[in-house]
């Protein structure tokens, strides 16, 4: 056969070559019909993740704003745990304070109240000297009477010596020239009888003045003595006041331990709040920086999803022109690679987005799990210091009560003290008087021994005239025999006269001694009450001082009720701080569940993209391969 035989028909060509063109043609449909479908499905997932992104977007500015309002609220609360742990610090301080005042004031009131005891026991002895001092000068006005007596029997033997004279100038004119004498001696004892006689009216006088006197001594010192017991007796009430003040110094003490320990036990659970809250701040702050990091990353999620979506509208429409395209173009396939190209750089930033939404939200879920458990644990600590507060509180209105019986049970020992110093002055005063009184008893005492000195002068002289009588009456004989008798009467009522004068000396000498002796005790009677005066007046600067301390312990008191007030109503502020953080971490935890499913859901749909990716990659490869 020739060559010619051997060659094909130009027919048979061209239908070979018409074959392979409906081939390749067929072929680029069913890749554009691929395409198409896959274009379809990544704008389907490319729908999905937009709606996966807006459904993050929102629950995150709902994260967002809880975690503003945690933080919000732990900084309000963090400044307000730090006023009520200082508040506690100086009610703590405060309460140290005043338990060592007390404890000062106890000693203080303990020393007193044995102070006015035995003020109150000197003042009963001194009243009872003083009832003895006026039974001893009551004793005088017996001594007067006895020696108003016995003056009375002086002047009778005054008168009678006195009628005897008489008789002895009658006899003295019987007697003539003889009787001279007698009339010298007669005339003689009478003017010392005369004498006699005045001068017991005088002693008689001057006793009277005493009894005057004695009684006058006596009712006052009496009235003295009932009147500083009394005082005594009422100042009784001192010591009980300064024992049931005592006792509540006692009270307030252990007040104020109760709130030293339990200051301290809200120092220590202030703390604990302050360690929660700034967890809880400390968790708002990482939920804030993970959210805006999840914001960050859907930006750029929203950046390649809108990048994605216009490689997919040029991908449908590439599809289209592959589908209506009779001829192949190896432009379109360049086209389709390019675009599959910039589809997976897209995918890898999405999934790369996706990632870091995910690892936001993972963070953002344990920091509302933090959240959530130091708000449990800040409650509770709230709730132990609010415990504190109201111990603290009640100890404080205890002690606030407890000083303001003080105050009133000090105001009436105070005025029983001064009443009790002024009656002890007036009782002092009043025996001060009586000492004056019996220095001037003493001296009418002295003026009736001298009265009495001169009676007994007088009585010696007219004893002397009577012996000088008697003895002219002897050298007179018969005729002086009348004259020695009235000589002899006139020796016997002198004798008699001696003998009462010398019991008058006697009972004066005593009263005297008497009256020394009751005034010397009035006199150390004034000088120990003096004493005890100043003592109990002593009192009355440390009751000013106590007084002083009280007001001070009220007004510290009051600061901290006041202090307790703010606390527990900022822990109230608080408790609500906390209950809107622990609703705030609900709701943020609820929305990174919502978070966390549309996180997962747009992972899913980038898989699906990434996916359809490589399927338009490949694709595209089989394109190109087509137009080769």
């Amino acid at each position: 056969m020739s060559g010619t035989d051997t060659a094909a028909p130009p027919d048979a060509s061209m239908e070979s070559a018409r074959r392979d063109r409906r081939r390749s043609q067929g072929r680029r449909q069913k890749i554009a019909q691929r395409v198409a479908s896959a274009s379809v499905e990544m704008a389907s997932g490319i729908t999905e993740g937009a709606a996966a992104a807006h459904q993050l977007v929102t629950a995150m500015g709902q994260i967002s704003r809880g975690g503003q309002m945690a933080a919000s609220a732990a900084q309000q609360s963090l400044a307000a745990v730090n006023q009520m742990a200082n508040l506690f610090v100086q009610a703590r301080a405060k309460a140290g304070i005043s338990q060592r005042k007390a404890e000062s004031l106890q000693a203080m009131l303990a020393e007193s109240g044995i102070q006015i005891a035995a003020s109150i026991a000197g003042i009963e002895q001194n009243a009872e000297q003083q009832a003895a001092a006026a039974n001893r000068v009551r004793e005088l006005e017996n001594h007067a009477a006895n020696i108003g007596k016995v003056v009375e029997t002086v002047a009778y033997l005054a008168d009678q010596t006195n009628m005897l004279s008489l008789n002895a100038a009658i006899e003295a004119t019987r007697a003539d020239a003889t009787g001279a004498g007698f009339a010298v001696i007669a005339d003689e004892v009478r003017l010392l009888a005369e004498t006699a006689e005045r001068n017991a009216q005088r002693v008689g006088e001057l006793v009277a003045e005493i009894r005057v006197e004695v009684t006058s001594v006596t009712d006052t010192i009496t009235a003295a003595a009932k009147a500083a017991l009394g005082r005594a007796q009422n100042a009784a009430i001192i010591t009980t006041h300064l024992e049931e003040i005592r006792r509540a110094f006692t009270a307030i003490a252990g007040n104020s331990q109760s709130i030293s320990i339990a200051s301290q036990e809200a120092e220590h659970a202030a703390r604990e709040v302050q360690r929660t809250v700034e967890h809880v701040a400390a968790a708002a702050e990482e939920q804030s920086a993970a959210t805006e990091q999840s914001m960050r990353s859907l930006s750029e999620q929203s950046q390649a999803l809108s990048q994605a979506e216009t490689a997919a509208q040029e991908l449908a429409t590439l599809a289209d022109t592959l589908r209506d395209s009779h001829i192949g173009s190896s432009r379109n396939a360049e086209e389709v690679a390019t675009i599959s190209e910039e589809l997976s750089a897209t995918v890898q930033e999405l999934s790369g987005a996706a990632a870091q939404i995910m690892t936001a939200i993972a963070q953002i879920s344990r920091g509302t799990q933090q959240q959530a458990a130091a708000s449990q644990e800040c409650s509770a600590a709230l709730g132990q210091l609010e415990r504190n507060a109201k111990q603290v509180e009640s100890a404080t209105l205890d002690a606030t009560t407890r000083v303001l019986q003080m105050s009133g049970l000090l105001s009436e020992s105070e005025a029983a003290i001064r009443d009790l110093v002024t009656g002890v002055e007036a009782a002092l005063a009043e025996g001060h008087k009586s000492a004056v009184k019996l220095v001037s008893l003493e001296r009418l005492g002295r003026q009736v021994e001298k009265m009495v000195n001169a009676i007994n002068t007088l009585s010696i002289q007219t004893t002397m005239l009577a012996i000088s009588g008697a003895v002219e009456a002897a050298r007179a004989g018969e005729a002086g025999r009348g004259f020695a008798t009235v000589a002899a009467d006139i020796r016997t009522l002198s004798r008699e006269g001696d003998a009462h004068i010398e019991a008058i000396r006697d009972t004066v000498r005593d009263m005297q001694d008497q009256m020394l002796m009751a005034r010397r005790d009035l006199e150390v009677l004034v000088t120990n009450g003096s004493a005890g005066v100043q003592r109990n007046q002593s009192i009355l600067p440390v009751l000013a001082t106590i007084v002083a301390d009280i007001k001070a312990l009220h007004a510290d008191n009051e600061e901290v009720n006041r202090g307790m007030g703010i606390i527990l109503r900022a822990a109230t502020e608080c408790a609500r701080g906390m209950e809107n953080t622990a609703s705030a971490a609900e709701e943020a935890s609820l929305a990174t569940s919502e978070a966390a499913a549309a996180g997962r859901q747009q992972a899913q749909g980038v898989e699906d993209l990434a996916a359809a990716a490589e399927e338009i990659a490949s694709l595209a490869d089989e394109l190109l391969r087509s137009e080769e």
